[in-house]
């Protein structure tokens, strides 16, 4: 299933329900580019799995996810039934959304990294993007979507916060335009108050002067102080509007900008256990589900779900899967938690807290039969697809077909269900304890 920001709230309640019943998340990531920078002094002295390391950490700080596929497997409950498999495949969008002001102040206070590779131009040239003048790119990206890292996050948690304690306006401040203006404000908004309005009447105050915005609104704010049921919000470019709040304000007012359409990031959090549910509006998720024919759930019902979802989650995490994972594990690190750690030893240490359980499918398809060539995932597929039964996919989705879909992070999950290794030999590994808890993917190359 192709997920972007038109289909996603849609989607999210199903995708947390297969999550959380799941045994196996296998996922794959198309990037905007690999490892290109081989300057030896930044890696001296490094060689091994620390080279590799290093080398897919600088990787994952210069380029971007443009791809997130997720194939999600369910146990057979015996022998005699079949697995169940889930795919989504996430356009991802690594633009700050700028719809409010305080997101494009947060977006100018980031630093958020996108370049391309040459072979992730030519990605974008299928999709009707000029590779030259990127004509066409903020429109095929911004149907991607949106994410913040848990530093991300905390950081505009930490603007919002410090947003709200306003300056004082000083004595050296206050000279008479500045204190006209405060003393016929605040007589304004007292008659205005002492009236009694309603929750939606409003006063509307203008600045005198453009270029003393800030000096005004931090006066409005200090005569708001003896009125805290009302708040203030800019009108247009060229005055300030105050009103009383209501139920719906104070929502508003008391929910984390980090909720600003995280999106990408309730995945993420689901699919390690973490807390995802203050990640989502559940009433304005409501709303927007209520418009899809059949939908008959309350907010009450959805918020049980969700809740359900995440005690699940929590109990018990999905194995995670992969082939060849270290390039895929430093992207996912760099753009859901946060800076990447100096060291090798580092890094495992803190993947292996939000991932216990890391699978890689090179690492155990290496003690069946040596894995080498362009594209050994595929070549693997085909082994095990001359077996019998026959194991293949529908026609136009196979490998090496001209459908654009070999090499889509969605359907690269997808085949691990029947390659390289089988979800049944991996849980022979398992039961045996030989690769229950992998410390480190393979760090030998992309493949």
């Amino acid at each position: 299933m192709d997920v972007n920001s038109q289909n996603f709230w849609l989607v999210l309640p199903g995708l947390l329900q297969s999550l959380a019943d799941c045994d196996f998340a296998v996922i794959d990531l198309e990037m905007s580019g690999g490892v290109t920078d081989r300057d030896e002094s930044r890696y001296s002295g490094l060689s091994g799995k620390e080279l590799s390391y290093a080398m897919a950490a600088h990787a994952a700080t210069q380029y971007n996810i443009l791809e997130f596929g997720l194939t999600l497997i369910k146990n057979p409950k015996n022998k005699n039934s079949e697995f169940v498999t889930t795919t989504y495949d996430f356009a991802v969008n690594n633009l700050f959304l700028q719809d409010t002001r305080d997101e494009y102040i947060f977006q100018r206070s980031q630093e958020r990294v996108i370049n391309f590779s040459v072979t992730a131009l030519d990605f974008f040239k299928k999709k009707g993007v000029d590779p030259m003048t990127l004509n066409g790119f903020e429109g095929e990206h911004r149907a991607g979507v949106p994410f913040l890292s848990r530093k991300e996050r905390e950081e505009a948690m930490e603007q919002a916060i410090r947003a709200r304690n306003f300056t004082r306006v000083g004595c050296d401040e206050m000279d008479i335009p500045a204190r006209t203006f405060y003393e016929d404000n605040a007589e304004l908004i007292r008659k205005w108050y002492n009236a009694k309005p309603r929750p939606n009447s409003q006063v509307i105050m203008l600045h005198p002067r453009s270029t003393r915005v800030s000096l005004y609104r931090r006066l409005v704010a200090e005569i708001l102080e003896e009125y805290p049921d009302c708040f203030m919000e800019p009108f247009y470019s060229y005055g300030m509007r105050i009103s009383v709040k209501t139920a719906e304000t104070l929502k508003i007012e008391d929910e984390p900008p980090s909720r600003s359409r995280p999106c990408l990031s309730i995945v993420f959090e689901a699919l390690c256990g973490g807390n995802f549910l203050d990640l989502i509006d559940t009433v304005e998720l409501s709303a927007t589900l209520a418009a899809c024919p059949g939908w008959r759930n309350n907010v009450g019902d959805l918020q049980r779900h969700l809740n359900k979802c995440q005690t699940a989650l929590r109990a018990k995490r999905p194995v995670l899967v992969g082939h060849n994972m270290v390039y895929d594990l430093t992207f996912l690190y760099d753009a859901f938690v946060g800076c990447l750690p100096a060291t090798l030893a580092g890094f495992q240490f803190r993947l292996l807290a939000i991932f216990p359980r890391i699978i890689d499918t090179k690492v155990l398809a290496v003690h069946i039969n040596h894995v080498d060539g362009n594209d050994p995932l595929g070549a693997l597929y085909n082994d095990f697809k001359h077996g019998r039964p026959e194991i293949t996919h529908a026609l136009g989705f196979g490998y090496n077909v001209d459908q654009g879909r070999a090499h889509s992070a969605g359907f690269d999950t997808s085949v691990w269900s029947s390659s390289p290794v089988p979800p049944r030999r991996v849980l022979f590994h398992v039961a045996r304890g030989a690769h229950s808890d992998i410390a480190m993917p393979n760090l030998e190359g992309r493949c």
